[in-house]
C-alpha cells in the first residue's frame, strides 16, 4: 500500500449535498483536519481535492449558462434603451471633441454634412474653410429646395471660417455661423420647431 493514498471518503471534505443527485451544487467546501504540510508532502492528496471540486463545478454549468445569458441580455436591453433615449433618431446626440452621434451613430474624428431630408453625410474633407462651391452644394441648386435654415459648426475653438460671399447672400437660406457645441444645439432645436435645416459641423478645433 502506497502511503498516503486513502480508499474510503477523507474526513477533511464535507459536500453540500449529493451531487449524483442535485447538479446544483456549485462548490465544495474544504476542511482540513490534517497539517498543510501533509499536503505539500502528498501531491495526491492535494490532487484528489482539487478533482472533486473541479468536477462539482463542472455540474453546475448547465444551470448557470441560462442565468448569465439572461443578465448579459437584460444589460444590453437597458443600455440601448439608454443610447437611444439621449441620442434620437434625425438629431444629435452625444458629442465631444473628435466624436459627434447623430441618429444614433457615432461618427469619431470626421466633420458630418446634414442634408435637408435629415440624412447624414462625411465631409469631403476637414479644412477650416467653407467655400462658396461647398454651400451651393449642399443646398441645392432650385430655390423650391433651399432649406430654411443653414447651421455651420466652426468647431470646439472656432477655428472654421467661411467665404464672405455666403453670409451676404439677399436670398434665402438663413446662414447661422455657431461654434460646434452651440450649432447642435441650435440644430435640434430648429428640426424639433419643424423646420428644414441643413448643417455642416466640424467636430475638433
Amino acid at each position: 500500500m502506497v502511503h498516503g493514498i486513502h480508499h474510503r471518503e477523507p474526513k477533511y471534505l464535507r459536500h453540500l449535498a449529493n451531487t449524483r443527485n442535485d447538479t446544483r451544487i456549485c462548490s465544495v467546501t474544504v476542511m482540513p483536519s490534517v497539517p498543510s504540510e501533509r499536503y505539500d508532502s502528498d501531491g495526491l492528496l492535494v490532487a484528489h481535492v482539487a478533482w472533486r471540486s473541479t468536477l462539482q463545478r463542472w455540474q453546475c454549468w448547465p444551470t448557470m449558462v441560462p442565468s448569465i445569458s439572461s443578465a448579459c441580455l437584460g444589460v444590453v436591453v437597458v443600455l440601448g434603451t439608454v443610447w437611444v433615449a439621449f441620442n434620437l433618431p434625425g438629431l444629435f446626440g452625444y458629442h465631444r471633441f473628435g466624436l459627434t452621434v447623430y441618429s444614433g451613430i457615432p461618427f469619431p474624428r470626421v466633420d458630418l454634412v446634414i442634408h435637408t431630408n435629415g440624412l447624414p453625410g462625411i465631409r469631403g474633407s476637414k479644412a477650416h474653410w467653407v467655400s462658396a462651391e461647398e454651400f451651393d452644394q449642399l443646398i441645392g441648386a432650385r430655390a423650391d429646395d433651399y432649406p430654411d435654415v443653414v447651421i455651420i459648426g466652426t468647431g470646439y475653438e472656432g477655428q472654421v471660417q467661411v467665404e464672405g460671399g455666403i453670409l451676404t447672400r439677399e436670398a434665402d437660406p438663413i446662414v447661422e455661423l455657431l461654434p460646434t457645441p452651440q450649432a447642435i444645439c441650435r440644430f435640434n432645436e430648429l428640426r424639433a420647431a419643424g423646420k428644414r435645416v441643413v448643417a455642416i459641423i466640424h467636430s475638433t478645433c
